[in-house]
C-alpha cells in the first residue's frame, strides 16, 4: 500500500505506461550504493573548485577594470568609509 495515499482515487490514462515516473521500477526504497555517494562527493568537490575558479576570474576582472589591489582594498575596507 502506498504511503501517503494518493489524492486522486482513479488515474487518467497517460499513454506512457503504468507508472508516472518511467525510470522507477518499484515502489520500494532505493538502496544508495557507494557509487552514488562517490558521485555526490565528486559533484561537491567539482562545484567547490568551480566556485574558486569563478572567484579568481572575478578578482582578475576587478583588477583589470578598476585597478584594485588586495592591499588597497583592505586599506579602504579598514577605513570604514571615514571621510578625511
Amino acid at each position: 500500500m502506498r504511503v501517503p495515499q494518493p489524492l486522486l482515487r482513479r488515474r487518467l490514462p497517460s499513454g506512457r505506461g503504468a507508472t508516472e515516473q518511467p525510470n522507477v521500477t518499484s515502489d520500494t526504497d532505493a538502496r544508495l550504493s557507494p557509487r552514488f555517494w562517490v558521485a555526490v562527493v565528486a559533484t561537491g568537490v567539482a562545484t567547490g573548485l568551480a566556485g574558486i575558479a569563478m572567484m579568481v576570474v572575478l578578482s582578475v576582472a576587478e583588477h583589470l577594470a578598476f585597478g584594485v589591489s588586495r592591499r588597497r582594498h583592505r586599506r579602504d575596507a579598514d577605513a570604514g568609509g571615514r571621510q578625511p
